[in-house]
């Protein structure tokens, strides 16, 4: 299997490269593909940029220029479910594009021509993530220092399983945080990518699961808790469960 990973943003990517046994680096646009050997599997791994035009270009070059034959995507996302924190991470099952609207053509959310509001992730991808998550949860402070720890809180993070709403803003008034909950209360969290992805390996019929660690609370203070978790934790995060799932992957392959 020939697997695609996308990275949210560059601090991300930079530390899975360090992992990478780096064969080949190519350079489509604007865009750097690295591919090469992660732990024993073969990947191509990817900076998506922001934005679903971004996420869009990203996967489609992932799957007609290199052939990937899967797609997992790693980032972070601000939190919408009440009880979700900085330092959770939730697992996608369900990708819904909140600022999707061609009514009255056709309805409110509805992706045209599918016809469906939201698209699912792979089952199987997703049950590896799943327990990927799980295990870094178990052993978060193996790549957390304590320090870090007390300073964002991060004691006990929780797992989520449920739908990620994606959108070409982020999210920091209260108004349309109550807007996509209303309308979709099973949303976790919120994003700019992963429902363009979705679209994209769903018309490709190509598998794909995505996972987002909670990096700030989608309101008026969400600059600024971004800005520093990004820099100092959700790398981390994303290299541990990264780590995981590739284990898990070659043990079922």
């Amino acid at each position: 299997m020939k697997l695609g990973i996308i990275s949210a943003f560059n601090e991300e990517l930079n530390l899975i490269l360090d992992d990478l046994q780096i064969k080949n680096k190519t350079r489509v646009g604007s865009r750097s593909f690295y591919e090469g050997n992660l732990y024993g599997q073969e990947v191509i791994i990817v900076f998506c940029r922001y934005g679903k035009v971004a996420a869009t270009i990203t996967a489609t070059c992932l799957i007609e220029r290199f052939g990937v034959d899967a797609i997992i995507f790693t980032g972070v996302a601000g939190g919408i479910e009440k009880n979700a924190h900085i330092g959770d991470v939730v697992v996608g099952n369900h990708f819904i594009q909140h600022d999707f609207d061609a009514s009255p053509i056709f309805p409110r959310y509805e992706i045209p021509l599918t016809p469906k509001e939201g698209l699912r992730s792979d089952v199987r991808l997703t049950q590896m993530l799943t327990e990927s998550v799980r295990q870094f949860i178990h052993s978060y402070a193996d790549f957390i220092s304590e320090d870090l720890v007390n300073e964002f809180h991060l004691h006990s993070p929780q797992m989520y399983i449920g739908a990620i709403a994606t959108g070409d803003q982020f999210i920091k008034e209260q108004s349309t945080k109550d807007r996509i909950t209303s309308a979709f209360p099973d949303v976790v969290c919120v994003e700019m990518e992963n429902g363009a992805v979705a679209q994209v390996c769903n018309d490709f019929e190509i598998p794909f699961a995505a996972v987002r660690t909670i990096s700030d609370s989608a309101n008026e203070d969400a600059h600024v808790d971004f800005t520093a978790f990004c820099e100092r934790i959700a790398s981390k995060y994303s290299l541990g469960i990264i780590r995981n799932f590739i284990s898990i992957l070659r043990k079922e392959v």
